[in-house]
């Protein structure tokens, strides 16, 4: 078997290629040929391009449509002055921060990233990033198995039903030795977990999970998380992949919750084609020695004075050392960092309640409107900016219907395979800031005329 950390040789790839059913690479590329495209031989660089835009301008952009599209990835207004500040070229020549005397500008982004992260969350510690949520989940869930020193024991964690489903698929696919992954329900009425139906299950609970907002948009309780992970003696754990829940709603240190794992791609990014993302793993202070990645930290001076910006608490194991490390994941996302930085200093604290009070009311106002003709899913829920609707059988093909007016609604439940609402047809719509009363009413319209 291959070393975890080190590339596939000739015997594994030839594995992966079988299991797809091909024999070579060129095999695995073969159906991607000029003719798919309609390209003829000899064609000059001016006609090339002229026929690829032609099939470019096929397509569909978001600027084009009045979308509502959530569900993890959320389009918020990005200031222009970000682009012009994170293009500067100190910030894209700059690699490694691991010789603090050249890498000080770098640095000091990392650490008031991490500052912005902590604050935004109410947690101690914040680590400089991670790839993307799911793997901050992952992060998180391999820090409470070292945290209760599981060793080979065998165990479980509770994993509320309301974590967004792509999440849950990236956890199990770590196939996390001795690790049994138990699915709460939620409540059919609330969409919030229902943690009262977590019986014993025979083998020792690690960590309860839960998402906040969760993936039905629902703002599931942080306290009914902490209070049940502290009754099976276990770590809670909370996902969160819409910051700007939190300029309305008491973050997780609040209610002393020991994990979270958090997507911080709606400061300052563009939903683009769902990536980069930027993954943020934060903790109490007494954790922070199981915390992956990278963490800058300033020193002092002999007479106590903040001196310089330096990588700290991270051995050169996490490294070098690959099979001591606590994540072999020792990068951070940099440029997204950057931005989320910028973003975050734009708005301030004042700016960034701002705009989480219009995604609260533009979200409410929608539902209030919609769900006069669409049933909500969770009749009780409480919600931010996203909200289940149901479709009727008879509307089934309401999304087709709107994209004649150039409305996507959000995301149809065959994009989005929920958990537990597998024969319910649904949408999943998500409103924020860049959605006016005038263009919620628009929509409105549509639905009161049965969207002729």
């Amino acid at each position: 078997m291959a070393h975890p950390y080190i590339s596939v040789g000739t015997e594994e790839r030839a594995e992966m290629l079988h299991s797809v059913g091909v024999r070579n690479v060129s095999d695995l590329f073969k159906g991607i040929q000029t003719t798919d495209f309609d390209l003829p031989d000899g064609l000059s660089e001016w006609a090339l391009l002229k026929k690829a835009k032609g099939k470019h301008y096929q397509n569909y952009s978001l600027d084009q449509l009045t979308h509502f599209l959530g569900a993890g990835v959320y389009d918020h207004i990005v200031p222009a002055v970000i682009d012009a500040l994170v293009s500067r070229g100190e910030f894209l020549t700059a690699y490694t921060p691991y010789q603090p005397e050249v890498s000080q500008g770098s640095l000091q982004l990392i650490y008031e990233f991490q500052t912005y992260m902590t604050r935004l969350y109410g947690m101690d510690v914040s680590n400089a990033s991670v790839y993307d949520g799911a793997h901050a989940l992952v992060e998180c869930v391999g820090m409470a198995l070292r945290i209760q020193r599981v060793g080979d024991k065998s165990v479980a964690i509770a994993l509320s039903q309301g974590v967004h489903p792509e999440y849950v698929s990236v956890l199990k696919a770590h196939k996390l030795t001795n690790v049994q992954i138990i699915e709460v329900p939620v409540c059919k009425e609330t969409g919030e977990t229902d943690w009262d139906s977590l019986e014993k299950v025979g083998l020792p609970i690690v960590a309860c999970v839960n998402q906040f907002p969760n993936v039905f948009g629902v703002t599931d309780s942080l306290a009914a998380l902490k209070k049940a992970a502290d009754s099976h003696s276990a770590l809670s754990i909370t996902v969160n992949l819409e910051p700007y829940a939190y300029g309305l709603h008491n973050p997780p240190g609040a209610f002393g919750i020991h994990l979270v794992a958090a997507e911080a791609q709606a400061l300052g990014n563009p939903p683009s084609f769902g990536g980069p993302h930027v993954g943020v793993v934060l903790c109490e202070k007494e954790h922070v020695r199981q915390l992956p990645g990278r963490l800058v930290g300033r020193t002092k001076t002999m007479d106590g004075k903040q001196d310089a910006f330096t990588l700290t608490l991270s051995t050169r194991e996490q490294h070098i050392r690959r099979e001591r490390a606590t994540s072999n994941i020792c990068t951070n996302q940099g440029l997204v960092v950057n931005r989320v930085v910028a973003h975050c200093a734009l708005l301030g604290e004042r700016g960034f309640k701002t705009v989480a009070e219009q995604n609260h009311l533009g979200a409410h106002l929608a539902f209030d409107e919609w769900s006069q003709y669409l049933a909500p899913v969770f009749p009780k829920a409480t919600f931010f900016n996203e909200f289940l609707l149901t479709l009727p059988k008879s509307q089934t093909d309401l999304h087709e219907t709107l994209m004649k007016f150039g409305v996507l609604l959000g995301v149809q439940s065959d994009r989005l395979m929920l958990s537990g609402l597998e024969n319910v047809p649904y949408v999943l719509s998500c409103v924020t800031e860049k959605h006016t009363p005038a263009c919620i009413h628009r929509v409105t319209q549509k639905l009161a005329g049965g969207v002729s």
